[in-house]
């Protein structure tokens, strides 16, 4: 991870088009608090973050372990019972989309791909199908033959014009994230939370720092996160290793709760969406 990451945080947040108040002092529960309900973007840093974020105070009667078990308890509960609830909600629009996508081509409106979670199990991650079938293909033939795009990839594994996606309703259901509700199942099996870091595949994983690498496979991947709420698409690689550092870092459910309440605006808003 870059050094000085409290003093390159506000650049960060400036790279993901995003308003920022910085919470430096006492006063960083009302600025949670209005920044809450005005939807300004909120970082954590210095004393004020581990207040915020960090390990409860010795006095709260228990040892660092029992309270990051206790912690750890309440976030599989709550990510459990959320995350049925949601995917009910969710299932008549799962069911929708499916159709459409299957009246397209005749093949399955769902694709599983492998992705790296905690511990550094590799799990398959659900997703609704935005790409063609031969996506790989596609992609391959498009690299190879377009330089610019190619170097794209190297930098961010995004495309700007990417073949692979179905006409439509591949553009529509990315840029909404609707594609990612199935995912809702992954977080109700236990292999993924509501929030943390993106579960990623091996070679993207592959990009980063083995330093980064451990950090990230010390907890759970999430559904959303700091990344999704902040940047999405936009942002680089070493962006989003600031973010997901950042997130890991300063956990709680508190801040949990707060990216929650940002997802929507930010999907909403379709910035940094491809």
């Amino acid at each position: 991870m870059p050094p000085g990451i409290d003093a390159t945080w506000s650049h960060v947040m400036s790279l993901a088009n995003s308003d920022l108040d910085i919470v430096t002092g006492p006063s960083g529960r009302p600025l949670l608090t209005s920044g809450l309900t005005s939807g300004t973007g909120i970082a954590l840093a210095g004393r004020a973050s581990a207040g915020f974020a960090g390990p409860p105070s010795p006095t709260d009667g228990l040892d660092g372990l029992s309270v990051d078990r206790l912690a750890a308890a309440g976030k599989a509960a709550f990510d459990a019972v959320a995350s049925a609830v949601l995917l009910l909600i969710a299932l008549p629009i799962i069911t929708l989309l499916a159709a459409l996508i299957w009246s397209l081509d005749g093949h399955s409106p769902f694709y599983a791909q492998p992705r790296v979670g905690r511990h550094g199990v590799v799990f398959r991650v659900w997703k609704l199908r935005s790409m063609h079938v031969d996506a790989d293909a596609r992609l391959a033939r498009h690299l190879e033959s377009d330089e610019a795009a190619a170097e794209e990839w190297r930098r961010c594994f995004k495309l700007t014009r990417d073949p692979r996606i179905l006409p439509f309703i591949g553009n529509l259901i990315r840029r909404s994230s609707l594609d990612e509700l199935p995912q809702l199942w992954n977080v109700l099996c236990g292999e993924m939370s509501l929030v943390g870091p993106r579960p990623f595949p091996s070679y993207h994983l592959a990009a980063f720092s083995d330093e980064f690498r451990q950090l990230r496979c010390s907890v759970m991947p999430g559904l959303t996160g700091l990344w999704q709420i902040q940047a999405r698409s936009d942002g680089s690689l070493s962006d989003q290793e600031d973010l997901d550092t950042r997130y890991i870092r300063h956990r709680s459910f508190r801040l949990d709760l707060l990216i929650l309440l940002r997802t929507l605006p930010a999907i909403l808003s379709a910035r940094g969406a491809r």
